[in-house]
């Protein structure tokens, strides 16, 4: 594989480095403890009867007002015009448990509570949208995961092991693609869209935590592509259809 054969560096935007996607068959390795000083971890992939489930999990992950929902859309239409079938999900859902965690005000020090709710409202999806799409073949899009949530999550003073415990039994997607634009980018975006103001500091440090846990992410064994997200929709669309025909 060609990410083994060179030096392991960040999936980030600033070296383009773009990790080679891994054999859907391939078993996930624990994460490397040393190059994450984070600890030991495992993940689970998606199967069915003790065999590998026949639809594709592809995820479009990034930091916070980085453009996920509007690519997810572009995605998922491409995806449909090639006349495969389609699941959309993401987080937060539509359920009583997502409602709560984007309406519900969280402190500082409140990253506990919100993991075990992202994690039900996470769960939930697995449970009953996600695995019954991948069992009848269909392409899973989904918006947001683990990557973003860990990121946010430990801002919020949530430990890396609460957090890696509480997804043990998450599914690893076949492919994460993680758009990635400047902090004061996404910035603005979220100030045009009317997002809560946040000073530039807390883009900036939730960029940098998000960058280490897809390095972490990536050592696991997690499938990842990292793909700029500063030019326009259609742009950073048309490149994720590629990336994921490319799985398919």
């Amino acid at each position: 594989m060609a990410a083994q054969e060179t030096a392991r560096r960040r999936p980030s935007q600033r070296s383009h480095h773009h990790p080679q996607p891994r054999s859907r068959g391939r078993p996930v390795c624990a994460v490397n403890a040393k190059a994450t000083g984070r600890g030991s971890y495992s993940w689970n992939r998606p199967t069915q009867g003790g065999c590998r489930v026949s639809g594709t999990l592809i995820v479009v992950d990034g930091p916070t007002a980085v453009g996920k929902t509007t690519a997810c859309a572009l995605l998922a239409a491409g995806l449909r015009r090639l006349e495969l079938e389609v699941v959309m999900a993401g987080e937060p859902s539509a359920s009583p448990i997502g409602d709560v965690l984007r309406h519900e005000p969280m402190g500082r020090h409140d990253g506990q509570i919100l993991a075990c709710l992202s994690a039900g409202d996470r769960y939930r999806q697995l449970n009953h949208v996600v695995t019954p799409a991948l069992e009848r073949g269909a392409v899973v899009v989904y918006d947001s995961y683990l990557p973003s949530a860990f990121a946010l999550h430990e801002l919020a003073g949530a430990a890396p092991d609460f957090l890696r415990t509480l997804n043990r039994d998450a599914l690893v997607p076949d492919l994460t693609v993680a758009l990635l634009a400047d902090s004061s980018i996404c910035q603005a975006r979220a100030a045009v869209r009317g997002d809560q103001p946040h000073p530039a500091a807390a883009f900036i440090a939730q960029h940098a935590v998000y960058d280490a846990v897809l390095y972490e992410l990536y050592e696991s064994g997690w499938t990842l592509r990292s793909q700029p997200a500063d030019g326009t929709p259609e742009e950073v669309a048309a490149a994720l259809l590629q990336a994921v025909m490319q799985l398919l």
